[in-house]
C-alpha cells in the first residue's frame, strides 16, 4: 500500500502534465492498484474540475481489516475422509513437492522417453520397469543420506568446498561415475579398479558394495 500511494502521488503530481484526461488519470490509477494487488482497499474519486482532471483517494479501512483477518489463510479441497484434520491435509499437500522432484529425476537421470508400443502390456511393463527404477534411485539417495550424512541428510564432498548438502540421486551417480575398471586385452575379468576417490568409497561403503569383490570376478 505504500508503494501505491507513492505511485499514486507521483501521478497527481503530473497532472495536467502528463495525464491531460480524466480516462487517462482512470486508466493510471486503475493500472497502479492492480499491480500493486490492492485495488479493493481504496475508496477513489476521480474526476473534472475547471477542466483538469484530478484523483483523490482514502484508506477503505473496513476492507482492510478484512484482508488482514484472512492474509496468509487460502482453502484446500480434498477428498480424503473427515477423520483428517485441517493440520494432517495442510501437510499432505505441502509433501506434494516431494512427488513433482521424483517426476523430474524419472524424466532427468533415469532418462524416460517417449516411446511407441503397440499394446496396453508393453506400455505397463515399461512403466513399472521405470517405477523400479525410480524406487531404487530413491533408496539410494535414502541410504547416502543416513549413512553419510547428518540428522538432517546434510553430507559433505558432493559439492565444492566441502559445502554441506542433502546428495540427490543425480549427485551421487555423479561422484561415482568416474571409477575405472582395467581388463586385460582379450580377457572378460577387471584386474583393477581404478580412479577410487575418499568419497567413491565411502558411498560404495554406505550402499554395502566392495570393489574388491568385481577384480578378478
Amino acid at each position: 500500500m505504500a508503494k501505491a500511494e507513492q505511485e499514486l502521488e507521483k501521478l497527481r503530481n503530473g497532472i495536467p502534465r502528463y495525464y491531460k484526461t480524466e480516462e487517462r488519470v482512470r486508466r493510471k490509477v486503475e493500472k497502479i492498484l492492480e499491480s500493486r494487488r490492492v485495488e479493493a482497499l481504496y475508496q477513489l474519486e476521480i474526476g473534472t474540475r475547471d477542466g483538469t482532471p484530478f484523483v483523490n483517494w482514502t484508506r477503505d479501512e473496513e476492507a482492510i481489516e478484512d484482508a488482514e483477518r484472512i492474509s496468509g489463510c487460502y482453502p484446500l479441497l480434498t477428498n480424503l475422509p473427515a477423520e483428517h484434520g485441517a493440520d494432517e491435509i495442510l501437510k499432505i499437500q505441502k509433501d506434494q513437492y516431494r512427488v513433482e522432484h521424483r517426476f523430474a529425476d524419472w524424466k532427468g537421470p533415469i532418462a524416460v522417453c517417449p516411446m511407441f508400443l503397440k499394446s496396453n502390456q508393453r506400455i505397463a511393463a515399461l512403466v513399472a520397469i521405470t517405477a523400479m527404477a525410480l524406487t531404487v534411485f530413491c533408496l539410494i539417495e535414502r541410504q547416502v543420506r543416513r549413512q553419510l550424512g547428518d540428522d538432517q541428510g546434510y553430507a559433505v564432498g558432493f559439492y565444492p568446498e566441502n559445502r554441506k548438502s542433502r546428495p540427490t540421486g543425480n549427485k551421487i551417480f555423479n561422484a561415482v561415475r568416474n571409477v575405472q575398471a582395467i581388463v586385460k586385452a582379450g580377457e572378460l575379468r577387471i584386474i583393477q579398479i581404478a580412479n577410487v576417490s575418499p568419497l567413491v568409497r565411502q558411498v560404495h561403503a554406505a550402499l554395502g558394495v566392495d570393489l574388491a569383490d568385481f577384480v578378478n570376478a
